[in-house]
């Protein structure tokens, strides 16, 4: 049986308290350690605890099928070979968390918006994103201003965006 605690030993429920706390102003640390949190969260279970609390406040939902529940954030986005759908749902479900003020701070949000994206577009899948080059380089840029941004993550944006330059 797998422990409901991550590896800062933080469970479901302490982040979702911090989460809860939506209007108090985040700080680098709390920013780094939600992403990284989120970075190594199954997918699946991201998606069915958003859709939960979605159905109660603005009836958004994100499907997730197709996406192995054994899957990460990381592993779907970084995957060599990554299913359209999977990108798709996840860009969706980041998009629905910028525009309804949702659970995550807006710049965690912001950042699986843009890492997805860039997935899609370095795997091929340009129908991804209506967003211009430009503009796709520009969210690019301004996340990787984050100082508080995860190594991996940065690597993760870099790698992606490479062959867009």
């Amino acid at each position: 049986m797998t422990s409901n605690n991550d590896q800062f030993g933080m469970s479901a429920e302490v982040l979702i308290d911090l989460l809860d706390q939506n209007d108090e102003v985040w700080g680098t640390a709390d920013l780094k350690e939600i992403l990284t949190h989120l970075w190594a969260s199954s997918v699946v279970d991201e998606f069915a605890q958003f859709n939960a609390a979605s159905a109660r406040q603005t009836g958004s939902t994100v499907a997730a099928d197709g996406i192995d529940p054994a899957l990460s954030f990381e592993d779907v986005i970084t995957s060599p070979n990554p299913s359209i759908d999977a990108l798709q749902n996840i860009k969706l479900f980041a998009k629905y968390l910028l525009a309804d003020g949702g659970e995550l701070p807006e710049d965690v949000a912001r950042i699986i918006y843009v890492v997805t994206i860039l997935a899609g577009r370095a795997a091929g899948y340009h129908e991804i994103s209506r967003l211009t080059g430009a503009e796709i380089k520009r969210e690019t840029a301004r996340c990787l201003t984050f100082g508080w941004l995860p190594d991996s993550v940065r690597m993760s944006i870099r790698s992606l965006a490479a062959p867009l330059e």
